[in-house]
């Protein structure tokens, strides 16, 4: 059994490399995030959700540009620019951390988006408020839980309006090797052992594990159909051998 420690991980990352936290890349570590690192961070979530919306309109039609959700927003790679350059009217960015929130927050604030907020997520996203047009995830669900992934899936598919388009990337494979998934599993079990993983691949001794879950595709489009989606669509992706999809769909009138 895996121990439930997604939401603290995720946490102390915000608070100590939360840059890093939300691209696992030593270009975004905090000792190294200068004003061009910065630029190509927030770049690349500009380039993300730009082409990302052309694909789903692509399969699905038109999206609505009124109320918009990113769940697991970081320090806000990609709500920013889903109030800025993708033109909705107005976007929520949701997460567990809140100094996740507190840096998306400044870095709104610094680029003087104004039709965008913040808001603390739980597991049955009881602070959001409204329907929504689109709703939006990416490279979160892995680290959560996956009986409470499966329960927030459920909430965010609830929230959109009708007629509302949800794009959720959930991974459902792993193809890395029997000893590093025996590795991985021995990892967040035992502290000590995490440790010494960090230190031989040149991390901070103490930077936490994150999980990597994989979860069934056929209970979670039974979830999709239950919350009334009509229209789904799956474009695979491969992440060093962590296999998922980008579920596109549209809700129903």
């Amino acid at each position: 059994m895996l121990v439930d420690n997604s939401d603290e991980s995720w946490e102390t990352l915000g608070r100590t490399d939360p840059y890093y936290g939300v691209l696992t890349d030593h270009r975004f570590r905090r000792e190294n995030l200068g004003p061009d690192a910065r630029r190509e961070f927030f770049a690349s979530g500009v380039s993300h959700m730009t082409e990302l919306l052309q694909r789903i309109e692509a399969h699905l039609g038109p999206i609505t540009r009124g109320q918009a959700l990113d769940f697991g927003c970081g320090v806000g790679r990609l709500v920013l620019p889903l109030a800025r350059d993708a033109a909705f009217k107005h976007a929520v960015g949701m997460d567990i951390s809140d100094s996740m929130l507190r840096e998306a927050g400044a870095n709104a604030a610094r680029e003087l988006i104004s039709n965008v907020e913040f808001v603390k997520s739980d597991d049955t996203l009881s602070r959001l408020t409204g329907g929504f047009d689109f709703v939006h995830s990416f490279i979160v669900l892995q680290h959560i839980p996956i009986e409470r992934g499966e329960a927030i899936v459920h909430h965010l598919l609830h929230s959109l309006s009708p007629g509302g388009v949800a794009a959720l990337q959930v991974p459902f494979a792993r193809h890395v090797g029997n000893i590093r998934e025996f590795a991985s599993a021995l990892r967040l079990k035992f502290k000590p052992l995490h440790c010494v993983a960090n230190l031989v691949r040149g991390r901070p001794w103490n930077e936490p594990p994150m999980q990597m879950n994989r979860y069934d595709m056929n209970s979670l489009l039974e979830v999709f159909q239950a919350c009334g989606m009509r229209h789904v669509t799956a474009e695979f992706l491969n992440d060093g051998g962590n296999i998922g999809a980008y579920l596109f769909a549209r809700k129903g009138r």
